[in-house]
C-alpha cells in the first residue's frame, strides 16, 4: 500500500488513464471482431477517435478511486465509467446499431470493474495501524 496521498491519487489518473488506452486499443477491437464486426484494424479506426475522451473520464475514475481507497468501490467506479464509455463510443461509431451498444457497453464495462477492482487493491488507503509502523 502506497502510504503518502498525493502518489496514490496521480498513480490513479495515470494508471485509469492507461487502462483506457489499453480498452480502446486492444479489448473492444479484439471482442468486437471476435463477435464478427469487422476486422479489427477497421474497428480500431473507428472508435480511434474517441479513445482521448475515454483516457480522460477514466484518468478521472482512477484519481476517483485512489480517493475513495476502497477496492470494491474501485470496481464500482471504474465499472460505471466504462460502462459510460462503451455506450458513448457506440453511439458515436455505431449510430442506431443496439446490438453494437450492448456489446460495447458490456464489454467495456466489465473490463472498468476488473481493472478498477485491481486498482482498488494496489491504490487502497493504509490501515490505521500499518500507517503508524
Amino acid at each position: 500500500m502506497i502510504d503518502k496521498k498525493w502518489l496514490r491519487l496521480t498513480l490513479g489518473g495515470i494508471l485509469g488513464g492507461f487502462t483506457a488506452l489499453s480498452l480502446t486499443a486492444t479489448i473492444l477491437p479484439s471482442f468486437l471482431a471476435s463477435t464478427g464486426l469487422h476486422e479489427e484494424l477497421l474497428i480500431r479506426s473507428e472508435i480511434g477517435g474517441y479513445t482521448l475522451h475515454c483516457v480522460l473520464a477514466f484518468a478521472v475514475g482512477g484519481w476517483l478511486l485512489a480517493r475513495v481507497g476502497i477496492p470494491r468501490r474501485g470496481a464500482l467506479i471504474l465499472g460505471t465509467v466504462g460502462l459510460l464509455c462503451g455506450v458513448a463510443m457506440a453511439l458515436a461509431a455505431y449510430p442506431g446499431e443496439t446490438d453494437k451498444l450492448v456489446q460495447m457497453a458490456g464489454a467495456a464495462g466489465a473490463y472498468g470493474a476488473v481493472g478498477g477492482l485491481l486498482l482498488g487493491h494496489i491504490l487502497q488507503k493504509p490501515r490505521a495501524d500499518e500507517a503508524g509502523s
